[in-house]
């Protein structure tokens, strides 16, 4: 029955209402690179493409994240970096997982802000682009 219901659900469903899932992973090589402190972050981050990039911001967000209490000691530094990186990425997915990084931890003035559609940083407390 479970079938039939699936093989329906296709038949009757448009084919643009199924979204593709962006997929983001890191691995113990990435948390070994945080580890190594924010130097071996942003020459890893330089140097290589975006989905590394994207898994390295992933494991950052373990690192930054209150609950796990790694208090990296250059957290500061991190925000600051993530906030250049933010203003000066071309792709919007980099775009977006750097945001997020910023609204959630951070104390830079997100909270009140999206990314739009086309990549724009949009904050609502002034309704305009954050500079």
């Amino acid at each position: 029955m479970r079938r039939l219901t699936f093989i329906l659900l296709f038949l009757v469903t448009p084919l643009h209402a199924f979204e593709l899932v962006d997929v983001v992973k890191y691995e113990r090589r990435h948390s070994k690179i945080v580890e190594s402190g924010q130097e071996a972050i942003f020459s890893f981050y330089k140097n290589n493409s975006i989905e590394e990039k994207r898994s390295l911001l992933l494991c950052l967000d373990m690192y930054l994240d209150p609950y796990y209490d790694y208090n990296l000691s250059y957290a500061k530094n991190i925000f600051i970096w993530l906030d250049a990186e933010l203003k000066k990425s071309t792709n919007l997915k980099l775009k977006e997982d750097i945001f997020e990084l910023l609204r959630s931890y951070s104390n830079l003035g997100y909270e009140d802000c999206e990314i739009s559609e086309n990549g724009d940083l949009i904050c609502k407390e002034h309704n305009k682009a954050k500079q």
